[in-house]
């Protein structure tokens, strides 16, 4: 017996969806005029047209073409919840959001849709699993009591908020408030996480950002100790380079010494270790380097020092020769130009004894 196709089944899931046929056919993603000929019965709907409208409306294909009861629908939808998806879609009218939801007869809760919609602020396309909803009723549980107990009442109850303000004495605008509310709450980027992933997956989520902190909090140090390190390298690299320049003028300071003859650098006769008498003479006398006073005892002017007696002439050939200015010859040589045995009776000589220093 050849089977012939009857819309009625289509046409009570439009009904009962509070579609229109135009509505349902572009939300299907079928033609307008295709629908209304498969309801006029003008031809059957095509597989894929079939296919389409059976997944609008969460239902089987068997269901739609008349071959399944409708008692055993139930059945099928509990089976199948990825196929009630489109179902849920149209069992409550979008144009009031916001408000409370009274779920058609006939179709199923679209507990917990209704919410999710509200709190995404569209329509979710996903399948709520086990995990998301525990994760869901956690997020819940962190309202405060009576946010929650309104919540519940509007959401999973399908109870408007005149029905919830007459249960509990309070107006319906105070209910609203309370809902709204609530609804932000469960926006919090935290509570989104738990919804979306789960209380198991926001668990693992939570540790593998708790290690992913870690390792940033690790690369942050990290980083601070090179900057620390790059810091310290600059100012090493800036001593350095002052080092550089104070080596740099300190051989050309020596270069510029080495190029000067030491009898002709700057007299200084502390060096001498004269005695006060010896050391005021002289200076005074104003003898700028070592080759202007050995000049002075080899012309004999020693002795024409004002007040460079003959002791202090011995005393400062002596200190000559001590230091290594001049030999022992010349030391007694320069005693007799500078008339030094004149006043002793018998000739001067210095006293030899280990050289303090060779300088000469």
């Amino acid at each position: 017996m050849k089977k012939v196709w009857t819309p009625d089944i289509l046409n009570t899931l439009i009904k009962e969806s509070g579609k229109s046929v135009d509505t349902v056919a572009e939300d299907a993603g079928i033609g307008k005029s295709t629908l209304k000929f498969i309801l006029a019965k003008r031809y059957p709907p095509s597989v894929d047209a079939l296919i389409a409208l059976a997944d609008y409306f969460g239902v089987t294909t068997d269901f739609l073409c008349g071959r399944v009861p409708e008692n055993e629908l139930p059945d099928i939808q509990a089976a199948f919840p990825q196929y009630f998806t489109g179902l849920v879609r149209c069992a409550y009218e979008k144009s009031f959001k916001g408000k409370p939801r009274k779920i058609t007869a006939g179709y199923l809760s679209v507990w917990p849709y209704n919410l999710l919609d509200d709190i995404f602020l569209d329509p979710v396309s996903f399948v709520v699993n086990e995990d998301q909803m525990n994760g869901l009723m956690t997020a819940i549980d962190t309202l405060t009591p009576r946010e929650r107990e309104l919540l519940l009442l509007c959401y999973k109850d399908g109870n408007s908020f005149i029905e919830i303000g007459k249960a509990i004495c309070l107006t319906n605008q105070r209910v609203s408030q309370i809902v709204h509310k609530a609804i932000r709450k469960l926006r919090h980027p935290a509570r989104i996480h738990l919804i979306l992933d789960g209380v198991n997956g926001s668990q693992a989520v939570d540790e593998e950002r708790g290690l992913i902190s870690n390792q940033k909090r690790k690369l942050i140090q990290e980083r601070m100790e090179l900057e620390k390190l790059k810091e310290e390298c600059k100012t090493i690299a800036g001593q350095k380079e002052e080092l550089e320049k104070e080596k740099i003028e300190l051989l050309e300071k020596l270069e510029k010494l080495n190029a000067i003859d030491p009898l002709d650098a700057p007299l200084d006769l502390s060096e001498l270790n004269l005695s006060v008498r010896s050391f005021n003479c002289l200076w005074r006398a104003k003898f700028k380097t070592m080759r202007e006073l050995l000049d002075c005892a080899k012309a004999g002017e020693l002795h024409r020092v004002r007040n460079f007696g003959v002791k202090c002439t011995k005393e400062v050939l002596q200190k000559l020769y001590d230091y290594g200015y001049i030999t022992y010859a010349q030391a007694a040589e320069y005693a007799e130009l500078n008339k030094v045995n004149n006043y002793g009776g018998s000739s001067w000589a210095p006293m030899i004894h280990e050289r303090k220093e060779e300088t000469a």
